[in-house]
């Protein structure tokens, strides 16, 4: 007695071709970056465009202060050449799409370190800032940020000093990141201690936006 495959119903096939299609286009999209679905792919982007090679991730935050706009995060990575902290951003329309980033070379210093201060308002009373940085030598025990806010005339608002924990990577490097909310724009300092691994100096900075449409 031949056995014939029960075919499905009509519905269930149309509806499996459709879902066939679907994930067909996701995945094209994803791949084309028209939509991206993995979160590394706007970090990928940003390595490309400043032709960093790959960098390996540190810290991911998450940003608290654009829910209205999707999910922002803060991202710090680094290699050998360069340490940068970017910006991605996911939303339902869009997937994830990749903010500014910055780097900043890495050089024979005793710490390489980064600054940039993001979800930017001019009209807001304080700025998210991020702080990520490298310890070069072993022999560093610790070290603290010397922070300087001024308003946007450049009118001096306090001074203070923060101290973030030293942690280490997966790969042995040890690195620090640290975020604060100031009261204005500011001058951020280094310095290190340790028996004969003091050094000292200053951490360049930049803004850090969501919309970046030439990345």
């Amino acid at each position: 007695m031949r056995l014939r495959k029960k075919r499905l119903p009509s519905r269930r096939r149309r509806a499996l071709r459709w879902l066939a299609a679907l994930v067909l286009l996701v995945g094209l999209c994803n791949w084309l970056g028209i939509y991206a679905l993995a979160p590394d792919r706007p970090l990928r982007r940003q390595e490309r465009y400043f032709a960093t090679g790959r960098t390996e991730v540190d810290a991911v935050l998450r940003d608290p202060y654009l829910p209205e706009s999707g999910v922002g995060l803060v991202t710090a990575s680094r290699n050998e050449t360069v340490v940068m902290l970017g910006l991605r951003r996911w939303s339902l329309l869009s997937g994830w799409q990749p903010g500014f980033a910055w780097t900043v070379g890495r050089g024979a210093g005793v710490v390489d370190a980064v600054a940039g201060y993001y979800s930017w308002d001019p009209e807001a009373s304080f700025y998210p800032y991020v702080v990520y940085g490298c310890v070069n030598d072993p022999r560093v025990t610790a070290v603290k940020l010397t922070v300087q806010e001024q308003t946007l005339e450049g009118e001096f608002l306090r001074e203070y000093e923060v101290e973030p924990e030293i942690c280490t990577a997966d790969d042995g490097q040890r690195y620090f990141l640290e975020t604060f909310e100031a009261g204005g724009f500011c001058a951020i300092s280094y310095r290190t201690y340790g028996e004969r691994a003091e050094a000292a100096g200053d951490i360049p900075f930049m803004s850090l936006i969501y919309d970046w449409p030439d990345i």
